[in-house]
């Protein structure tokens, strides 16, 4: 079985890079550029993983958490952040997420071994 990631980020660019690595390791991706978008493919078709920013226009990541948790949806959750903060972190402890990563070290294939990890479990 192929493994469904939702990727949620508005940033064309960034967005292009992780959806590349994705498609090359076999991964079959579907993409939202906000929140909104984000929440009626969560509908439509529980992904296996969601990669999520949580500074997007409109409808932000902090809402897709909140659509999470009250539709009392089990979907693995990986943050996609620009900078490691005090707020990812009250974010995490809010939702109960453990994997948060810098957008930063992306390139250097730390995504795709998070990634690995919560597909195996």
């Amino acid at each position: 079985m192929t493994a469904r990631i939702l990727i949620a980020e508005d940033d064309p660019l960034f967005l292009e890079l992780i959806e590349l690595e994705l498609r090359e390791n076999g991964v079959e991706v579907r993409t939202a550029s906000n929140g909104r978008q984000a929440i009626e493919m969560i509908r439509q078709e529980l992904p296996d993983l969601l990669l999520l920013d949580l500074m997007m226009p409109g409808t932000d990541g902090v809402a897709v958490l909140d659509f999470i948790h009250h539709e009392k949806i089990r979907l693995p959750v990986i943050i996609l952040s620009g900078a490691l903060g005090d707020y990812d972190d009250g974010i995490l402890q809010k939702f109960s997420l453990r994997d948060c990563i810098e957008k930063s070290t992306v390139e250097d294939g730390k995504l795709w071994i998070r990634i690995r990890q919560h597909l195996s479990n």
